[in-house]
């Protein structure tokens, strides 16, 4: 079966026979099928689908996010003989358990001042 190329009038006339489309169509529709296709598109129709198509493809996005985060971290602290990425972390730490320790103690003391006029209140 001989075409012409009415898009580009530099492009002579090729040939196309029926081997090189079921080619084409095995290397990339192979694996449809036409009633899964179906069912798919009847499947993205519905209201839930597509609300619930977006919210799987938010989540996709924000896991894609995290894990290239977490991996650059990996890669940010592979090198464990660099001192000032091991002190640098010391120093995040100590400020971190500072304010763990404080913010349990504030706690400690509120609860403990509710406990304390909730029995004075009981008298």
């Amino acid at each position: 079966m001989v075409r012409k190329n009415d898009f580009d009038p530099n492009v002579d006339d090729e040939e196309i026979s029926q081997s090189d489309y079921a080619d084409y169509y095995d290397e990339h529709y192979a694996e449809f099928d036409e009633q899964e296709i179906e069912r798919e598109y009847h499947r993205k129709r519905s209201m839930f689908s597509r609300g619930r198509l977006y919210v799987n493809d938010v989540r996709t996005n924000i896991t894609n996010t995290i894990n290239s985060e977490i991996d650059l971290q990996k890669e940010y602290y592979a090198d464990k003989e660099n001192d000032v990425l091991y002190y640098q972390q010391l120093n995040r730490n100590r400020i971190f358990y500072r304010k763990l320790i404080g913010t349990v103690l504030t706690g400690g003391v509120i609860v403990g001042l509710l406990y304390l006029f909730l029995i004075l209140l009981r008298r």
